[in-house]
């Protein structure tokens, strides 16, 4: 029997599956789980692999793909050119997929989200859609979504480390407040500029902007971000994810970088060398802290890990405000 003519997305419509003959096979496949319904008449294999994150982002920005098998060219925006373009948020991304109206005036028919456009907002191509700019889409973005989803979006698409392989970032500082000033004035441009305040190009992972908001949120002292540090041979210079006065450091770490269920040695080899490198860094330091991620969500942990190496508490803790 011949396959269904899925697209290069993995995507397929009733529409295709009628005209190949095979609309019976989409409708038996559909029964049956091996297909799921992503958008009215679009349909793709369930996904099943990645980590929960990664197995939400893909879906949404599945979502996002199949609207536009139904669309008539749409401009992809806020959370739907995000995902497009690969930038991570935390918390869950929405049902709704956003597009430009095309007009000065939003409209929202069932999930499907027009924004308002009230100039003509620079668009750059994604494959054979079209999105607005990565500064137009953080700004939306940052209209909509909750502070800490904004900032992490921000900092990935601004993210140019002293450090590492170099790539340019998709956007600059700049670029972004410069949007920002050309709208205004406009609705929620106070959350934007939330988000503007504490975007940086220095953070090297979620983790990392989602720690900064959290030692915000404590009243803890503001850190250095990417701060070298000379170790001895055979180490060398190392770069602290955060680094405070009085020789104190710390180091956010999710559980992937040591995880390798299916290579032990290479994971047991990762492990020791990290520790070298973290018995090196102590050696240097006052203090050196390490979370996780559970320790910046929750806070407390995070609060008592930071004060017990001295890092300053300097004023009181708020409610948590991203």
């Amino acid at each position: 029997m011949p396959a269904l003519p899925f697209d290069t997305h993995g995507l397929v419509t009733s529409a295709d599956a009628t005209r190949a003959g095979m609309r019976a096979v989409l409708q038996g496949m559909v029964a049956s789980g091996k297909l799921e319904r992503l958008w009215p008449g679009v349909y793709r294999r369930p996904l099943s692999i990645g980590t929960p994150a990664e197995r939400a982002a893909e879906a949404y920005r599945a979502r996002v793909l199949a609207a536009a098998r139904r669309l008539r060219r749409p401009v992809f925006a806020s959370y739907s050119a995000a995902a497009l373009l690969g930038l991570p948020i935390i918390g869950t991304w929405p049902d709704e997929i956003f597009i430009l109206s095309g007009r000065a005036t939003g409209s929202r028919q069932g999930r499907l989200v027009r924004l308002a456009t009230r100039c003509d907002p620079p668009l750059m191509e994604n494959g054979d859609l079209r999105i607005t700019s990565v500064a137009y889409t953080l700004i939306q973005l940052a209209r909509q979504a909750r502070l800490g989803a904004a900032v992490v979006a921000a900092d990935a698409a601004l993210r140019d480390l002293p450090y590492g392989p170099k790539a340019a970032p998709l956007t600059t500082l700049t670029e972004l407040m410069a949007m920002h000033q050309r709208l205004l004035p406009y609705p929620r441009s106070n959350r934007v500029q939330a988000m503007l305040d504490r975007a940086t190009h220095l953070s090297a992972s979620a983790l990392e902007s989602v720690s900064r908001l959290a030692i915000e949120e404590l009243g803890l002292a503001t850190p250095q971000l990417q701060v070298r540090l000379h170790l001895d041979a055979p180490h060398g210079d190392v770069y602290l994810d955060f680094g405070w006065e009085q020789d104190i450091g710390g180091e956010s770490d999710g559980d992937s970088k040591y995880l390798a269920p299916d290579n032990t040695v290479a994971t047991a080899a990762r492990l020791l060398a990290e520790k070298e490198r973290e018995d090196a860094m102590r050696a240097k330091l006052r203090g050196l802290a390490r979370w996780g991620w559970r320790d910046a969500w929750q806070g407390s942990p995070l609060r008592r890990k930071l004060l017990q190496v001295g890092v300053p508490q300097v004023r009181s803790s708020v409610a948590r405000f991203w």
